[in-house]
């Protein structure tokens, strides 16, 4: 019997990386948080798990994994919310199958804030200060150890208490990017670079809102020290596969590492447009990486419509330009994310109003929808 080419994917959404095997033929088996109809439609099968401040559940998704033993799976690809999961679960799985992934050691190096903030001081990367216990002065945002998507992220007040979990990092005004790389433990490419976007700049939601490629807006001087920065942590870490970088730019063109995602990032698929990237993701936790990657000269981008209230999904016609769509009769809590919607432009400008357009056009769709219900 030929081996199998199947793949379990683990993440809050599994969507994209759905969609990026079956460009490559490899069909797929899912656990996520959403089990949305692209998912369903695509995957040989699907399961949900629950997702709260950031993590999936590491003792529910123990009980899934097991399910999956008698399926004749190659590989396990891990995304975002395996962050804060056990070292139980990374066990249980390469025990059982090829991670494709960032091993637990190599993840928790990267999710620890002393542990990365250590790497990066040592290495001459520039990152804001940290702190375990409560300031009285300075700017400082709190964050949980092992979140992921910004949800955990909130402004500090001076002089409060830190919960259990949860360590400062110093707050600098910028622009903030996520720099998607593939990594083999040694070696490193940049796939690109993107601008990311919080739901009301300034209001203290931190919550990931959506992101546009850079194309060649990124000056070559940055471009270059990001690439030697992302060499350096990929050799330290033994980063592999797909990653993400988290940085923020100031008006001074000073850039500094917020945060390091050891697993696929939400922007990963504004470059994967016939590019078969899980394909290279997998290749790249073998060791191999491509010798170069080109993008297309269009820009692309993404926006997360989150619910203003609790509703239930009414049954739509979906446009072409939304993806992560939830079934008719799913309960939405205010809050909670509801769909993406997609662009493709010449410009960052042109992204950002054919953005916000769908935006509302998916808002009167969606309440036209609701009083047809």
């Amino acid at each position: 019997m030929p081996p199998s080419n199947d793949c379990l994917i683990i993440s809050q959404s599994a969507r994209a990386l759905v969609e990026s095997a079956a460009s490559s033929a490899i069909h797929s088996h899912t656990i996520d948080c959403f089990a949305d109809q692209e998912t369903r439609a695509i995957a040989d099968s699907w399961r949900i798990l629950n997702f709260q401040d950031g993590m999936l559940d590491s003792m529910a998704l123990l009980d899934l994994l097991k399910d999956y033993e008698s399926i004749p799976i190659s590989h396990v690809v891990t995304g975002s919310g395996m962050e804060g999961c056990s070292k139980e679960v990374y066990d249980f799985i390469s025990r059982r199958w090829n991670l494709c992934g960032n091993d637990y050691r190599t993840v928790q190096s990267c999710k620890d804030p002393v542990k990365l903030h250590y790497t990066l001081e040592k290495a001459a990367i520039p990152t804001p200060a940290i702190a375990s216990e409560r300031k009285q002065n300075g700017r400082w945002k709190i964050k949980k150890r092992g979140g992921s998507g910004g949800g955990h992220v909130r402004d500090y007040v001076n002089g409060s208490l830190l919960p259990a979990g949860s360590f400062l990092q110093e707050s600098i005004t910028g622009t903030t990017y996520s720099v998607v790389f593939l990594g083999n433990g040694q070696d490193a490419r940049l796939i690109g670079v993107n601008e990311t976007w919080q739901i009301k700049p300034g209001s203290g939601d931190y919550r990931y809102a959506g992101a546009a490629t850079c194309g060649g807006m990124v000056p070559k001087t940055l471009s270059q020290e990001l690439i030697d920065a992302i060499i350096i942590l990929v050799r330290e870490l033994r980063l592999k596969g797909l990653c993400g970088l988290d940085i923020i730019v100031t008006d001074a063109q000073y850039w500094y590492v917020l945060e390091l995602n050891p697993r696929p990032t939400a922007s990963f698929e504004h470059y994967d447009a016939g590019k078969h990237l899980l394909q290279a993701h997998i290749q790249a936790c073998m060791g191999h990486l491509p010798k170069t990657y080109n993008v297309d000269e269009w820009l692309r981008g993404s926006l997360v419509v989150y619910a203003d209230r609790a509703f239930t999904m009414p049954a739509l016609d979906w446009p072409m330009w939304i993806s992560d769509r939830p079934l008719p009769g799913t309960e939405i809590n205010a809050g909670e994310p509801v769909c993406s919607l997609k662009a493709k432009a010449g410009t960052r400008t042109e992204i950002k109003e054919l953005l916000d357009h769908r935006q509302s056009t998916f808002q009167h769709l969606l309440e036209a929808a609701r009083h047809a219900a």
